[in-house]
């Protein structure tokens, strides 16, 4: 046949057997390629690509969500047991077997980096990794298990990491130490097995370089992450710049920070470096933008009333479709994500908000990946959706920068006073 009917909802399929995608594989393989019918061809299988990709998206998501939840843990164990391996080596087939075709140019002029990308990952691919793709994958749902599952008591109450991180911000120099405290309290008790995921980690990443004929895994990174435009080397020169002119700004920057204080030196509990926050000096009550999802929500939807009103029915459709869960609670995993469902061309948030401006920025960042999402709906092919990682940084933070106008109060934001931008140090 010509062409063939991908589901349209992934609802209606069962997305954790192979059964349910090998037929649609086959037939891509068998069926005859011409210069007539390859755009069609190349439908078929974005659109199979898109069903595996939202089937696979929402496992993972329901996962992370609750990483306590055996039954979700053993949907995603499923999927990455019995649907992924196959799926990589069908698909390893495909781009074969595209690559191979003698196309007109011109039936695929719009295809020139997904062609590029499509020839660096056959030329990287080794069947024997595959299991060990797997066991990487296992080894990742380990360490959201044990980092989502830690909790200590505060104030009579159990609270987990991200609440707890909620402290650090706190303008008592007492409160933030015993937050410190508390934290690393945590992650020390889970010293030993984490080293144990990360050696393991390590091995298994090494030995997938090894196969792929690199020297190490780094090398392997940069081809797998498809990046073309630089080099470990040029990453390194950047290194020397950063060494160069900011750590010494910074130092200043610390030091007048410590001076206002009246510090004799700033301990850990005085910063938070890797989200660029110092603690407030400033007078009068602590920051407290937002209380609970809702409240979050309303606000980020009145900032982008006020930035973009497309963005703003982007958003609105987010939030009437259940396509944000932004609170923190017990369980679920940490950090925050924007994932894509490509089969309806949606995207979903995730988050774990605490009521803090670090948190406001978060939603913004997120927000912009949700926005390059639906803004890449309507190019044909999937794989034209997909911009390598530090493109799609360019969408996020520069929603973070764009949106940084509006957050006070006065145009519906979250603040009484305008805020300095995301990428400024708080000082």
């Amino acid at each position: 046949m010509d062409t063939f009917a991908i589901p349209s909802s992934v609802e209606t399929i069962d997305p954790r057997r192979w059964e349910t995608f090998a037929p649609y594989f086959a037939d891509l393989q068998e069926r005859p390629l011409t210069s007539t019918n390859l755009r069609q061809w190349l439908t078929d299988w974005s659109d199979l690509t898109r069903l595996l990709y939202e089937a696979a998206s929402l496992i993972y998501i329901e996962k992370s969500l609750d990483t306590a939840d055996e039954e979700k843990e053993q949907a995603f164990l499923d999927l990455i047991d019995n649907v992924f391996p196959e799926a990589q080596v069908a698909a390893q087939a495909l781009k074969e077997r595209l690559l191979a075709f003698d196309a007109d140019e011109a039936a695929l002029q719009d295809m020139s980096l997904v062609l590029r990308n499509m020839r660096n990952e056959a030329e990287l691919f080794r069947e024997e990794n595959v299991p060990l793709f797997t066991e990487v994958s296992k080894l990742e749902n380990e360490y959201d298990k044990i980092t989502g599952g830690l909790q200590a008591i505060w104030d009579g109450e159990e609270k987990n990491l991200s609440q707890l991180a909620f402290f650090l911000n706190d303008k008592d120099r007492d409160v933030r130490q015993k937050a410190w405290q508390t934290i690393a309290d945590l992650w020390l008790s889970q010293r030993e097995p984490l080293n144990k995921l990360y050696g393991q980690m390590l091995k298994v990443r090494q030995q997938i370089a090894q196969n792929a004929g690199l020297p190490d895994y780094r090398a392997y990174a940069f081809r797998e992450k498809g990046r073309f435009d630089y080099t470990p080397e040029d990453c390194l020169t950047f290194h020397e710049a950063i060494e160069t002119a900011v750590v010494p700004a910074l130092r200043r920057i610390l030091e007048r920070k410590r001076t206002r204080l009246g510090y004799g030196h700033l301990r850990p509990w005085d910063w938070v470096p890797e989200k660029g926050v110092l603690v407030d000096d400033s007078h009068g009550d602590p920051l407290r933008p937002y209380q609970g999802q809702d409240a979050l929500i309303q606000h980020t939807l009145n900032i982008f009333n006020q930035l973009d009103p497309q963005l703003s029915r982007y958003f609105a459709t987010m939030a009437e479709d259940g396509l944000l869960d932004l609170d923190t609670r017990a369980g679920k995993a940490l950090g925050g994500y924007c994932s894509s469902l490509p089969l309806r061309n949606r995207p979903y948030i995730f988050m774990n908000g605490v009521g803090s401006h670090d948190d406001v920025q978060t939603m913004l960042h997120e927000a912009g990946h949700a926005f390059h999402v639906f803004e890449t709906a309507e190019l044909p092919l999937v794989w034209q959706t997909d911009p390598p990682m530090e493109f799609c940084e360019v969408a996020s933070m520069s929603m973070e920068l764009l949106a940084s106008p509006y957050l006070s109060a006065q145009h519906g934001g979250f603040t009484p006073h305008l805020r300095r931008p995301a990428l400024a140090l708080n000082i």
